[in-house]
């Protein structure tokens, strides 16, 4: 995450959002993330809360070592996810989104997540994300 592509390898902000927008794409309709043709570069990897979860170093399930044919099954049973663009850096090729998903805990709350994006060379390098579960009251971000 933190490489600093050089100018030629970074994307328009409007192809990096494009790229990375694929991804809840891919969690709200497909099987996995290839079904939406979401432009994994081959060892793109995954952190979530500081462990890997998808790509070559991958151990946390079978079949996790490729992000891009990983079983995206597990959010079938969490409903659709509402996307909202945080940010994007340009200059290193960077987005940001914040992920939530409807289906709610016994106390009212919703499983959030916010995802970085490195994107250059037309491809998504890496995803490093963090998960919480926050208040139906922040299911906006608060921001309305």
């Amino acid at each position: 995450m933190n490489y600093a592509p050089r100018p030629e390898q970074l994307a328009s902000r409007e192809d990096a959002l494009k790229a990375a927008l694929h991804y809840p794409e891919g969690l709200n309709v497909a099987k996995t993330f290839a079904d939406v043709k979401t432009p994994f570069a081959p060892n793109a990897y995954r952190y979530e809360n500081g462990q890997i979860m998808a790509g070559p170093d991958c151990k946390f399930a079978p079949g996790c070592q490729n992000i891009s044919t990983q079983s995206l099954a597990i959010f079938n049973r969490l409903g659709k996810v509402t996307t909202r663009v945080v940010g994007v850096d340009e200059r290193m090729g960077i987005v940001l989104l914040r992920l939530n998903w409807g289906v709610r805990e016994p106390t009212g709350d919703q499983l959030t997540a916010f995802e970085a994006f490195k994107v250059y060379d037309g491809q998504i390098h890496a995803v490093e994300a963090f998960i919480r579960i926050l208040p139906l009251a922040l299911a906006k971000g608060g921001w309305d």
